[in-house]
């Protein structure tokens, strides 16, 4: 396959079977949603689809422009109407892509650890629903996978009816908070996930562990070596990789790994510390940002894997390397543009660093991260934040291994459910609308009259387009399989 053309050839015959007409359109848009790193780095987006098709959460996760476009075409098996949607609700704040590995823990100014959504990449305006269909659906597909995985001797093993309950935890979660930002965003008896108080085991676990972590300087341990009173980064691989299998086809998968830059990387990161500190909510001198070590971090993420990122390390205020400290600055693409989805008002970004800083800064709750910025570099978009370990997030991994040893049961993953429909009914509550209205009270005028409704109506939805993401990525594992990670894709300029 040659051009992006031939890739819809089986879509467009109309006496296909529906399953393969279903895999032609899937490789397509994967291909089309991924053609910038298909042509900048092969191995990279290779490696991101072969990571997609290893997992069905990680599928999840680098689909959401799959889930986008069945959420508003009509005919696809994710157009699901609704009732609660009016023209007040088109243009509500976004995190844009919530699940529950996107919820984590921050420390803000003020020294405390707290939970939220920590992923605003895809933040933008658009229909309320499909934020809450799309958090619903990844627990649905996080309860599956851990069911798939669960060893014979699990202590704790999940049933059919888990998988269930968590999707409608989440919207009964959403329904219960949102009358409360709906009437005060500042309602002192609204969700806050902060250390001090217990919250359950899920989110305990994780303000504990980024306690711990951050005050014993994890992170900045993982990736840099004090020698002789000087911090410096250290490269190569911090976990070993993996190998995707399709058939007869292994793909190499990287683990954390930290790479040394080239003379026109590194002469970027230094132009990206010239404005950079511009964007600060509390603006700092350029000249205190010193720079003693970068590297470009490799392994990490699913939709972000073949996204450049890099680790810069930072000299602290003092003159040992005791309160060095360290940021991550990654690419920013465009959001997912819901096909069909008014454009009125129009997003007033200049570009995509704006829209992200200004997005999360709106909704997450008072401003977690101090060092939340970013800078434009000709076209290049990048977004810099904190990297410690006081920045911890959900990991249906460490899900897997809690219920394995009895430490978590069912019941402790549904509070979770249930804790994440309310955070976000708080962002969406919390935040202006496009039109700078606050997006609570419009939500909640959508949904009085009949809230069950939206919980049985967002409950079939998933019944229905759950399956059909298992399916798709069964499809995705095929076309690894026939065209290898690239999908059939050719490079311009790499012939016929």
């Amino acid at each position: 396959l040659s051009t992006l053309s031939t890739l819809s050839t089986l879509s467009s015959s109309c006496d296909v079977d529906p399953e393969l007409a279903r895999k032609g359109w899937l490789q397509d848009t994967l291909v089309r949603d991924n053609q910038i790193f298909l042509e900048r780095d092969p191995e990279l987006a290779g490696g991101k689809l072969a990571k997609m098709g290893a997992a069905p959460y990680d599928y999840f996760r680098g689909s959401a422009s799959q889930f986008g476009r069945d959420f508003t075409q009509a005919g696809s098996p994710g157009y699901w109407p609704t009732r609660y949607l009016d023209d007040e609700g088109w243009d509500v704040a976004l995190v844009g892509d919530p699940h529950p590995e996107n919820i984590g823990t921050f420390i803000a100014t003020d020294g405390v650890v707290r939970v939220e959504f920590n992923d605003f990449d895809g933040a933008t305006w658009g229909p309320w629903i499909s934020d809450l269909r799309r958090l619903a659906l990844g627990f649905d597909v996080a309860c599956r996978q851990l069911r798939q995985r669960q060893a014979d001797d699990a202590v704790n093993v999940l049933v059919e009816d888990d998988c269930v309950a968590w999707p409608r935890a989440v919207v009964e979660g959403y329904l219960a908070e949102l009358p409360l930002v709906a009437a005060d965003p500042d309602d002192p008896q609204r969700l806050r996930l902060r250390e001090g108080q217990s919250h359950g085991l899920v989110v305990d676990d994780l303000l504990e562990k980024a306690r711990e972590d951050g005050d014993a300087g994890s992170r900045l341990e993982d990736y840099t070596v004090v020698e002789n009173g000087e911090r410096r980064m250290v490269y190569g691989q911090i976990e070993p990789g993996s190998v995707a299998r399709f058939g007869d086809r292994e793909i190499a998968l990287y683990g954390d790994t930290l790479v040394e830059l080239g003379d026109d990387e590194r002469q970027l990161v230094e132009a990206l510390l010239d404005t950079y500190p511009l964007s600060l909510s509390e603006a700092v001198p350029v000249a205190e940002l010193e720079l003693i070590g970068v590297a470009r971090r490799l392994g990490s993420g699913v939709s972000s894997y073949p996204v450049p990122r890099y680790y810069l390390l930072l000299a602290g205020p003092s003159d040992a390397p005791d309160d060095d400290f360290m940021l991550e600055a990654k690419q920013i693409l465009d959001p997912l543009l819901l096909p069909g989805a008014p454009r009125q008002p129009r997003p007033g970004w200049p570009d995509n660093v704006t829209r992200v800083i200004e997005m999360q800064r709106l909704l997450q709750d008072d401003g977690a991260d101090r060092w939340l910025g970013g800078a434009m570099l000709g076209d290049l978009a990048l977004k810099v934040r904190h990297r410690s370990g006081y920045t911890r997030g959900f990991s249906v991994d460490r899900a897997l291994e809690k219920l394995g040893e009895g430490d978590w049961v069912a019941a402790d993953l549904l509070l979770f459910a249930e804790q994440a429909g309310r955070l976000l009914a708080v962002a969406h509550g919390r935040a202006p609308k496009g039109d700078g209205q606050r997006g609570g009270p419009a939500i909640a005028r959508a949904i009085e009259a009949d809230p069950q409704g939206l919980v049985d109506e967002t409950v079939d939805f998933i019944a229905v387009y759950g399956p059909r993401t298992a399916l798709d990525h069964g499809l995705l594992g095929e076309l690894i399989e026939e065209h290898g990670p690239s999908l059939g894709y050719r490079r311009q300029g790499d012939g016929q």
